[in-house]
């Protein structure tokens, strides 16, 4: 079964400030002299933050999703995938809010506590759409 992320405010709040910034450094090469290398810097920087916003974040929103099969759950987001088997997933918490970078679109999340192939702990945030369903079907439920 796939699930999308849910898109909240996070990615929003994330994209915004990135906004922001390249206005306010366009608006300061305007201002600048254009042969000043402070202008240059600026236009530098912009067109530095403008490229990760194209290449890290549009790519998140397109390719992050969840699949549950009958052995694991892969979580993928953009270009990294992470794969967990069922065995190793040791607790599901719902409604945990954190900024950390994960897999997860939006501030409020689904957290699982999973063990790692060399045995440590580790955790990952998730923000499925169908987040019920989704929890549902990990602690081995049917739809």
């Amino acid at each position: 079964m796939v699930y999308k992320s849910k898109i909240g405010l996070s990615l929003w709040v994330m994209v915004a400030i990135l906004s922001v910034t390249i206005a306010a450094l366009i608006l300061l090469v305007i201002f600048l002299e254009l042969y000043s290398w402070a202008a240059w810097l600026c236009a530098i920087i912009a067109v530095g933050l403008a490229a990760v916003m194209i290449f890290h974040l549009l790519p998140r929103v397109k390719d992050t999703y969840y699949v549950i099969s009958d052995i694991d759950l892969l979580i993928k987001t953009g270009r990294h995938e992470i794969r967990i088997p069922f065995s190793n997933i040791i607790d599901i918490s719902r409604g945990v809010k954190s900024m950390d970078m994960q897999p997860a679109l939006s501030f409020i999340r689904v957290e699982i506590k999973y063990r790692t192939p060399g045995g440590m702990t580790d955790v990952v945030h998730v923000s499925p759409v169908n987040e019920d369903e989704f929890v549902n079907m990990l602690n081995g439920g049917e739809l």
